[in-house]
């Protein structure tokens, strides 16, 4: 009762944020098509009144898409609406129906399934505008079994075709966002997060009143939040300087299906398949955050900066325990603008989601590891983070190996004592319960848990080939993530964590911070060379591509390596200054090292801003010499394009004819609409991904070009001769681009009659 009466505040907001997400949830508008029935094959009579059908995928043999009640043998099935599009480029439609079908986008026949048959699908390509289609789907059911199914693959070379969302459907066009609309999506979380305030609010004053009494404490405090305030403000500033990289629309198009499958309470696992190679805790932050700061890309790469800069604080925090504040800033510092870990701070990928994640979890390791009275409860919440790492990322599967080995590693004196190593329950049990965020949290794996795990695992079998070392390898050598690191780490951090890592060759390890004697010094480098070493292992998979990627996590560490390096080379330099009886000089030998270093590792930063995937350090002399030695890949992720896109809208005349080689292509995005894409020798050439095509094309002339540090990401190229195409800013090119026309100006009724070409009605014969 007591501890009601002190919590009350708590659970009255926790009551408040239930009811308002079930108060969200009743507002979210209704998604489906509207049906209308025939009681025959042939859709004649007149119109029934519709029904708002929400699930428009079924089968006779399908328990989870049982067959709507509606349709009956001998009947006919119109569905009416809208589908939204979510960029424009080429779509494949997969058409699946027993009997037959036809699918119809603004009165034009996408998909004919037509006549009497057993389940079969008929597929075609087309190209779609960005935003609202009006939709159609006729289908006419005989006798026996009966099947629906429309499936899509969205513009990007490596989608899969799956089903249409339900989230994508619309009986009507969607209404405009009111005000209502934002304080319902917000007040679940202003509740939430009232509610867990009120229920922390003594150990908040408690802490509060540990920072005014202690002045380390306070200065700590107040350089962690400069340094996140420094990490987030790097990673803001230009955040879409690189345009759109490759996989941002991958994410981020899951992100908005997983979103909208959640507020309309839609678990179906075939509704979960997008982007089903890789887990879903990633895409869920990226959904939440476009749910609440606006569906766009910007709002989900400011949410990944977040998620970037609150890891350089964790490092930083890590550092405290075990260097002390000069380290331990340094590392923060170098975190803030080390060009390879800004580069996925600034894009909307899984990479910071899975840093972030591997980094809280080996935070919750050390501080269960050093306060034995705390382990237990640590523990606990060390698997559910670890769980969450890898329901983020496969690769932080490396985790286990981690934690066990760390285990020995701080316990060797324990061991050798008793021959024991106490471990903690939640540990023991780390290898089971490290899935069950996995399944909880991705659908997809709830209809045949087994079946499509496998099928996820089946992305992981190809790896396309790409430069290493001056020759394209399909299979990329064991070694592979190795030399990319050290191909792309400037390379005076490279010398410090040389530095760094001599201290385990020592019979002494320098003592540089506060790293308890329990454990020992040498035992905390060798605690931070495993943490480095553990996200390499991921070269013993086939699945060695992508540079740094799959290796990111690697970085924190590496920062507190090179952090304690700086620290020793500062206190080398100091002894001299105390032996003469310098004593105040000393004491500013670190801060002067430590902003010498960061401005150091700024400037290389800025050197390829804002094309930081596409740095190379000193030993391989830039971009532009990896590029013309065919050394790494560069402009690998479809840096520059937008700035090619841009270039085509503003100078391409009204009508010109384009062309695109390279891998990434829906990045492409926001072309104008009268520019259409042709093959043979049309008027533009445009080339990323440069090692696809060369720099000089036959009959063409460079017009524009992206660069960084000499290499070229992305060219377009003019064609030249006779039918050379007008010059920008000719007569003949028009002076603003023609308004595409508006799908909403019709309305999917009569039902026989929509806009477009003449569409003549099914006509399926005698069943």
């Amino acid at each position: 009762m007591r501890h009601l009466r002190q919590h009350a505040a708590g659970y009255l907001l926790l009551i408040a944020s239930i009811l308002s997400v079930v108060a969200a949830l009743a507002h979210v508008p209704a998604h489906g098509l509207w049906a209308y029935r025939y009681a025959n094959v042939r859709m004649k009579g007149e119109p029934p009144e519709p029904i708002l059908d929400r699930r428009l995928h079924f089968a006779s043999d399908d328990a989870l898409h049982r067959v709507p009640s509606f349709i009956g043998e001998h009947s006919s099935v119109r569905w009416t609406g809208y589908l939204e599009f979510p960029r424009s480029g080429y779509y494949l439609f997969r058409f699946t129906t027993d009997d037959g079908g036809r699918f119809f986008v603004d009165g034009n026949l996408v998909v004919d399934n037509s006549g009497f048959h057993n389940a079969r699908a008929v597929e075609n390509e087309r190209w779609f505008d960005r935003g609202l289609h009006v939709v159609r789907i006729d289908y006419w059911q005989g006798p026996g079994s009966a099947a629906m199914k429309l499936e899509w693959r969205l513009p990007a070379s490596y989608n899969v075709a799956g089903l249409v969302p339900r989230s994508a459907f619309w009986p009507e066009p969607p209404p405009q966002p009111q005000l209502l609309d934002d304080l319902l999506r917000l007040a679940p979380w202003l509740f939430g997060l009232a509610s867990l305030l009120a229920f922390t609010r003594e150990r908040i004053a408690r802490r509060l009143r540990l920072v005014r009494d202690d002045r380390p404490v306070r200065v700590a405090i107040l350089t962690g939040c400069g340094l996140f305030i420094v990490a987030l403000g790097y990673r803001l500033w230009d955040l879409g300087g690189a345009g759109e990289t490759c996989d941002e629309w991958a994410y981020t198009a899951a992100a908005r299906i997983y979103a909208d499958n959640i507020a309309t309470l839609n678990f179906d696992p075939e509704q979960w398949r997008m982007n089903r190679e890789h887990p879903s805790v990633g895409k869920l932050f990226y959904g939440v955050v476009m749910t609440l700061f606006g569906d766009t890309l910007t709002a989900a790469r400011a949410g990944s900066a977040v998620l970037n800069a609150l890891t350089v604080v964790m490092t930083y925090a890590i550092g405290l325990r075990l260097f002390g504040l000069g380290a331990a800033t340094m590392a923060g510092l170098l975190l803030s603008f080390m060009p390879t870990v800004v580069a996925h701070g600034k894009v909307a990928a899984l990479d910071s989601p899975s840093s972030f994640m591997f980094t809280a979890a080996v935070f919750l390791f050390l501080k269960g590891t050093l306060e034995p009275s705390k382990r237990l409860g640590v523990f606990v919440w060390l698997t559910l983070v670890a769980g969450l790492a890898l329901a983020t990322k496969f690769s932080n599967g490396l985790l286990l190996p981690f934690f066990f080995v760390g285990l020995v590693l701080f316990n060797m004196r324990a061991l050798r004592r008793t021959g024991i190593i106490p471990t903690p329950l939640p540990l023991l049990l780390l290898p089971v319960l490290i899935f069950m965020p996995m399944l909880v949290l991705w659908p997809w794996l709830w209809g045949d848990p087994l079946a499509h795990f496998l099928d996820t695992l089946s992305h992981w079998n190809y790896v396309p080939p790409e430069p290493f070392l001056g020759a394209d390898q399909a299979v990329a050598p064991v070694y592979y993530f190795v030399v990319y690191f050290l191909g792309t780490t400037p390379v005076a951090l490279l010398a410090f964590a040389f530095v760094a890592a001599l201290q385990l060759l020592r019979r002494t390890p320098a003592p540089i911070g506060p790293a308890t004697e329990e454990f020992g010094h040498r035992d905390v480098w060798a605690f931070l060379l495993l943490w480095f070493i553990v996200p390499f292992g991921w070269s013993v998979t086939s699945f060695r591509q992508d540079g740094i990627r799959y290796i990111y996590p690697c970085f924190p560490p590496f920062a507190l390596l090179c952090g304690g390096g700086v620290a020793l080379v500062a206190s080398g330099l100091t002894m001299p200054l105390v032996r003469r009886g310098f004593a105040r000089a000393h004491r500013l030998v670190m801060p002067a090292v430590t902003s010498l270093v960061a401005a150091y590792v700024l400037s290389t930063a800025l050197r390829v801003h804002p094309y930081y995937l596409d740095y190379f350090n000193e030993f391989t002399g830039g971009a532009g010499s990896v590029f013309a030695r065919n050394l790494f890949e560069v402009g690998w992720w479809g840096e520059g394009m937008d700035r090619m896109v841009s270039w085509m809208n503003d100078n391409a005349p009204q009508d010109a004819s384009w062309d695109y080689e390279g891998l990434v292509q829906h990045t492409l995005d926001g072309m104008r609409s009268d520019l259409r894409r042709r093959g043979g020798r049309p008027d533009y050439l445009l080339r990323a991904n440069l090692r696809h095509g060369g720099t000089q094309i036959d009959g063409y002339a460079e017009v524009f070009a992206v660069r960084v540090d000499g290499a070229p990401l992305a060219m377009v190229f003019q064609r030249i001769g006779p039918e050379t195409v007008p010059a920008p800013n000719s007569p003949g090119r028009a002076s603003s681009p023609p308004s595409p026309p508006d799908p909403l100006d019709y309305v999917p009724w009569p039902l026989a009659e929509l806009p477009g070409p003449e569409v003549a009605e099914p006509d399926p014969g005698p069943p």
